[in-house]
């Protein structure tokens, strides 16, 4: 989403200098312009910062969290169908459902899984800052990105 924004530096010099540009109050037009490219570089870094696809922040937990599902699913099934207890494989075999078993139910996962989703969860909260921030300036910006 980030890249979207590139045009707007390039193109958006014409940034208003004048009495109703919010940052033009006692400044030449030289400096206008510098703040005017500062606000729109934040802009564009929020913006790709907000993008689950283009965010610099990585969990560093993904490939040990990926081997550790591998695992889990060679040792136990795609859905820990080899954890299901004798009452949980009768009501699955008369279409009562079927219990779904995840990695952080055995002490041996718990710790990774733990790891991994409380630093999604920190990676989540930061693209949820970014976005925020980013929309504050384009809503406080708007006009001037087409005027």
């Amino acid at each position: 989403m980030g890249d979207i924004w590139r045009p707007f530096k390039r193109e958006n010099y014409r940034y208003a200098w004048n009495d109703h540009s919010p940052i033009t109050e006692g400044t030449d037009e030289k400096t206008c312009h510098e703040e005017w490219t500062k606000i729109l570089d934040r802009m564009i870094f929020l913006f790709r910062e907000a993008s689950e696809d283009t965010c610099t922040k990585n969990n560093p937990y993904e490939a040990e969290f990926d081997r550790m599902n591998e695992e889990f699913e060679r040792r136990f099934g795609m859905l820990g169908e080899k954890l299901m207890t004798d009452e949980e494989k009768y009501e699955s075999e008369h279409g009562h459902g079927l219990r779904v078993h995840f990695a952080n139910e055995l002490p041996e996962y718990k710790e990774m899984w733990d790891k991994y989703f409380d630093e999604d969860r920190k990676i989540s909260e930061y693209r949820e800052k970014c976005k925020d921030e980013a929309f504050a300036l384009f809503t406080k910006y708007f006009y001037h990105l087409w005027d």
